[in-house]
């Protein structure tokens, strides 16, 4: 009887130690996956992020930029920091990522302002370069036309100096 009850036991230790293992080994896998997908999500959001980065805001300033260079300063290429910063949930490795992300994000937004506000000031100073520009051309038209002029008064003294020349000259063969 004893050895029945052994048995008893045994089998009975044996199943809940089996249910125990099986139940251990969900658990482990539902928490495996739980981790994972919450890892997958973090990642996700980071990459999403950087894509937007680069394919919005560092694109249009590399395009504004090219642009510059080739002497266009109209807001033609449009220059935005669109790109939102990342909430960070955690202060782990991938927080650190996300974090790093935002940095990126907040450095390229003032370098979309500063852009902008550069684009701006040369855009008035090539304005005021070409008023004074202007101005500078109808004042060497005026000059010049004084100088016709005071050319033109010179001619005609000129040409009075030599009849006066003339007519003193044929006086004073008369006299003589």
């Amino acid at each position: 009887a004893a050895s029945a009850r052994a048995a008893t036991v045994y089998r009975t230790a044996r199943w809940v130690l089996g249910g125990a293992v099986v139940l251990c080994v969900a658990l482990g896998l539902a928490l495996a996956l739980l981790v994972a997908r919450s890892i997958t999500g973090v990642v996700l959001d980071v990459q999403d992020r950087a894509r937007r980065l680069a394919g919005n805001c560092v694109a249009g300033l590399r395009a504004g930029l090219e642009a510059l260079a080739a002497g266009d300063v109209s807001e033609r290429i449009t220059v935005s920091a669109s790109t939102q910063p990342l909430t960070v949930r955690s202060r782990d490795e991938l927080g650190a990522l996300a974090t790093t992300v935002n940095e990126l994000i907040a450095a390229t937004q003032v370098s979309v302002t500063s852009f902008a506000a550069a684009r701006a000031a040369m855009r008035d100073a090539l304005g005021e370069a070409q008023t004074a520009s202007g101005h500078v051309a109808a004042a060497a038209d005026q000059i010049s036309a004084g100088g016709q002029a005071l050319a033109e008064g010179a001619n005609e003294q000129a040409s009075t100096i030599e009849e006066i020349s003339a007519s003193v000259t044929e006086m004073a063969s008369m006299a003589s």
